[in-house]
Parts: structure tokens; sequence; C-alpha cells
């Protein structure tokens, strides 16, 4: 089996090309919860990462919402 790390390119989508490290965390979030047939590889990237993608992905928020004040 394959194994992705965060210098793995994103396989497709927005992001696609896009080193998995630098894909927004709740895209990755998204991918995982949405789309039914991801791939094995990319799924058990984001299980490993799941706590570090939540908290950037909260953290991400916040700031947006900072910033729109």
């Amino acid at each position: 089996m394959v194994h992705y790390t965060d210098e793995t390119l994103m396989p497709f989508g927005q992001y696609k090309g896009e080193k998995l490290a630098n894909v927004p965390p709740h895209y990755l979030l998204w991918c995982y919860d949405n789309i039914l047939n991801l791939s094995g590889a990319l799924k058990q990237y984001i299980d490993e990462n799941r706590h570090v993608l939540e908290i950037e992905a909260l953290a991400d928020k916040q700031r947006k919402r900072f910033e729109n004040r």
C-alpha cells in the first residue's frame, strides 16, 4: 500500500498538485467526511493527522472571524 506524507501531492480537486501539507485542513477534513470512494492512502493520511488538522481548521476559522471584525 502507498503511504502518503506531507510531501505527497494532492491527487484531485481544487488543490490537485499541492503538497498535502499545503492543502487547507478544512478541505482535507471535508474530503474525508464527504467523498465515499476516497483512496485508502489519503484516508489513512487524514486519520493519522486528524487531531492536528482539526486544531488547524479551528484556528483558521477563528482567525478569519477575527479578521472580519
